[in-house]
This record gives structure tokens, C-alpha cells and sequence, in this order.
């Protein structure tokens, strides 16, 4: 039986989780109607090192080909009582060649996080997310929403550049036509010229309000999307991650720990916002580079992009430090020259390019003091409280699990450096933390961030 066949007899919450997680660009139909030949192809899909980027890159390509050349064929030989499913897989071999020509990778390393996730679901139906939670159900809506409203918004802004490429040859034409109005010496055919010459004018001052009215509809399209993106990641990072977080606690101090899938769920909520996020932030400087190379100021138009680029990326700045989580703790008491283990993971980092640099992550024990402040400030103090051995690792990509994380299975505290006690204060008293760190650049290398968890 294939993968599709029994992802499809799980219960119908689970279903739901697998449709969202295929997400807007992958129509499920897609899935359904070449399932064995998806499976044939990924299943068993070699795993590539980073050494192999070009040819991993090649197999992406090979693969987007014949995945478009394998839904016209199947659309072709479908009989025509089955017209629409006709229409929507000719449709979805369009939008691929489309969306995909230029980064094939990108859809190939999708498909092969949804046939991850299906695997699991059919091996631990009982371990996968709960949907049935209303709110649970509402987060994959708004993901798929904000997926949408990212698309519409692209193509406004495709479609404003051409505007402002019409508006330029018009502004060109009604220059060069003022200036041969001044040549004419013939009164009855400058009187004409100069009629002919308001009509164009009209004509550019009317094309200039439709670009003033499609660039703020655009700078609309980005904020609605801006306060989405606000109001889904505040859930998904201060309910259920948090909750996660509260969970872990409970399991350090005795209490049974909750699902990995859960977190497996939030890692990617927290990929879709990452991407959704990014590609806002790079249709708004888009739009800033296009209105700055085009000259299209107006003076009674308030400039609302360079607000809306500072309110996206300090959405990516909140997820990016908050998805930094230790999904291992060490142990609450620690001894000197006792051996301790601690996993340290970030849910972003299937997204943005960071598992291709594979991030260094360095562990220093700090004070109580220092780890207040570095919680409310992220920055972190120069000054340890002790020395730590094997405490440099690297974050690397885990091709089987998705997961970008590093663990330290051999960290020692070597010596501590306690304060002075004061009168009847015992060492217990007085208590640290241990101090995560990493630093790290995103996208094109044109946003650093240093991430830090106490």
C-alpha cells in the first residue's frame, strides 16, 4: 500500500495538519493524482551533503521538469467527466513553472518535508498535533491566509512596476513633445499643439493617480499582512511555544513530557511565518527601490514603506530570537567535573539559508543577575562565572528529522566563581544559569542576528 493510501485512512484532524502543512502552492489534488509517482521518485531520494549543493541543485531541477511534463500527461489521459481536476493539475503545472523555475530546490526540499511529516504520521498517528484544539485550527488557517495575501501582494507589485514603466515613456513623450512645441511658429498649429499637449498632460496626471492609487493599495496589501503576521506569531510563540516550554518544565521536575510532535508542529508554523515574512520584507524593499529609481514623488502622499520595513523586520528579529530554544535542558544541579548534555535547536532553520552556514553555538555559566538581564535586554555580558569544557559546537542540518540543532553530550564544569557570602548565606543561595549563544547572518547575508538563551 502506498504512503498516500494509508496517509488517507488517518483520522480526519491529522488529514487536516497534512493539507496545511502542503500549504497554497502545492494543491493537494497535485498530491492525490501523482501519488505513486511522487513516492517513486522522494521516498528513497539520496541524501546530499553540503559538498553536493550543485548537484542536489541539478537533481531539483530534473525534478520540477518532469513533474510539470507528468501533470499535463496526466491531465491529458484523465477522462472528461473529471474536467476540473483537468483544470486545476494544467494550473498547478502553470503556477510551478512559474513559481519554481528560478529555485526548483525550493519546492523539491518542500515535498520532501511533507512526505517527512506523512511518514510520521502514519507511524505515530497518537504522537501528531491535536487540530481538533479551535485555535490550533485557526493558526493553519491564517498561515494559509497570509500565504495568499503574500502571493496577491507580488503580483501588485509586478503589476505597479509596469504602471510606473507606462508612466515614465508618457512623461518622456509629453517632454519631448513641449519642447517641439516651442519650435512652431505657426499660430493656428500652435493653438492646436498646445490643445493636443493639455489632452496628454490630463492623460499623465490621470495615469499618475492610478499609480498613486495601486502603490497605496500595495503599502494597505503590506500592513494588513504586517498585523496577520503580528497576530498569529504572538499565538504561536506566546501560547503554544511557551506552553511547550512550561511542559518541558513540568517534565524536568518529574512530570511526563509532551509530544515531540507538538514542537515538530510549531517548527513549522514557525518556517511558514519565516518565509511569509521574508518574502513581505523583500516585496517592500522592492517597492522602495522601484519608487526611488522612478522619481514618482508626491508630495501630499505620505511615504508609509520605510515604517512598514521596519515593523516586518522586527517581526523576523522576535521570531528568529525567540525560535532559539534549548529542546534539551541540562540538569538543574550541576557538579564540578560531572559530565551533562544539553540540545539546543532552532525552528527557523529550514528557512532563510541559515542551515547552510551551520552557526556556531558557544555555552558560558553566568550568574542569576546576568541572566535576568540578558532575558530582558538579549545581550549578554562579557564576564562568565566559570569555565566550561567542550562547549563550542555547530548547528547542522538533520536531513532525516528537519531539524537544525547541535548537541553537547560531553560538557564538564571545570570551576565556578562563587560571590563573597555574606553572613548566613549558604552556597545554595546563590544560583546560575548556563548562556547559549549564537550569531548568525539571514537571506542574503544582509541581516545579522546573535540569538542568546539563558
Amino acid at each position: 500500500m502506498s504512503l498516500w493510501a494509508r496517509v488517507n485512512q488517518l483520522p480526519q484532524p491529522i488529514l487536516e495538519q497534512i493539507r496545511f502543512i502542503y500549504g497554497s502552492n502545492f494543491p493537494i489534488e497535485v498530491r492525490h493524482y501523482l501519488a505513486d509517482w511522487i513516492e517513486e521518485r522522494l521516498l528513497n531520494a539520496p541524501v546530499y551533503t553540503n559538498d553536493q549543493e550543485a548537484v542536489y541543485e541539478q537533481d531539483a531541477a530534473n525534478f520540477l521538469n518532469q513533474l510539470i511534463m507528468e501533470l499535463e500527461r496526466t491531465a491529458i489521459n484523465l477522462p472528461e467527466t473529471n474536467f476540473t481536476i483537468k483544470i486545476r493539475l494544467n494550473e498547478s503545472a502553470r503556477n510551478f513553472r512559474q513559481l519554481f523555475s528560478h529555485n526548483p530546490a525550493q519546492l523539491y526540499q518542500h515535498l520532501m518535508n511533507c512526505l517527512h511529516r506523512e511518514r510520521q504520521c502514519v507511524a505515530y498517528p497518537d504522537e501528531c498535533v491535536n487540530v481538533q484544539d479551535p485555535e490550533v485550527t485557526e493558526v493553519f488557517n491564517a498561515v494559509q491566509q497570509l500565504q495568499i495575501m503574500v502571493r496577491t501582494n507580488e503580483n501588485d507589485n509586478r503589476n505597479l512596476m509596469k504602471e510606473y514603466e507606462h508612466l515614465l515613456l508618457e512623461v518622456h513623450e509629453l517632454q519631448k513633445n513641449r519642447a517641439q512645441l516651442e519650435t512652431i511658429e505657426n499660430a493656428d498649429m500652435r493653438a492646436h499643439a498646445h490643445n493636443q499637449l493639455a489632452q496628454h498632460q490630463k492623460m499623465v496626471n490621470d495615469r499618475l493617480q492610478l499609480c498613486t492609487g495601486k502603490r497605496l493599495a500595495l503599502v494597505d496589501g503590506f500592513r494588513k499582512t504586517i498585523l496577520i503576521i503580528d497576530e498569529v506569531q504572538n499565538k504561536v510563540l506566546n501560547k503554544y511555544l511557551s506552553q511547550w516550554k512550561i511542559n518541558q518544565g513540568f517534565a524536568g521536575n518529574g512530570a511526563s513530557m509532551m509530544s515531540a510532535s507538538n514542537l515538530d508542529t510549531i517548527q513549522a508554523w514557525c518556517e511558514s511565518l519565516a518565509e511569509i515574512i521574508w518574502s513581505t520584507k523583500d516585496q517592500i524593499r522592492l517597492a522602495i527601490k522601484n519608487k526611488s529609481k522612478l522619481h514618482v514623488e508626491q508630495e501630499d502622499v505620505p511615504d508609509l514603506l520605510p515604517q512598514a520595513m521596519v515593523d516586518v523586520t522586527n517581526l523576523l528579529k522576535m521570531l528568529i530570537t525567540n525560535t532559539f530554544i534549548i529542546e534539551k535542558q541540562p540538569p538543574q544541579v550541576m557538579k564540578t567535573n560531572t559530565r551533562f548534555a544539553a540540545t539546543v535547536r532552532l525552528l527557523v532553520g529550514n528557512t532563510l539559508n541559515i542551515k547552510m552556514v551551520n552557526p556556531q553555538v558557544k555555552v558560558s555559566i553566568i550568574s542569576e543577575a546576568q541572566a535576568q538581564q540578558t532575558q530582558q535586554t538579549n545581550k549578554a555580558s562579557e564576564q562568565s562565572c566559570g569555565e566550561i569544557m567542550n562547549n563550542i559546537g555547530n548547528l547542522e542540518y538533520n536531513e532525516t528529522t528537519k531539524q537544525l540543532s547541535v548537541s553537547f553530550r560531553n560538557m564538564q564544569l571545570k570551576k565556578i566563581k562563587r560571590a563573597e557570602k555574606k553572613g548566613t548565606e549558604c552556597v545554595m543561595d546563590e544560583k546560575f544559569a548556563l548562556l547559549f549563544q549564537s550569531s548568525f547572518a539571514v537571506g542574503h547575508g544582509d541581516l545579522v542576528f546573535s540569538v542568546r538563551i539563558p
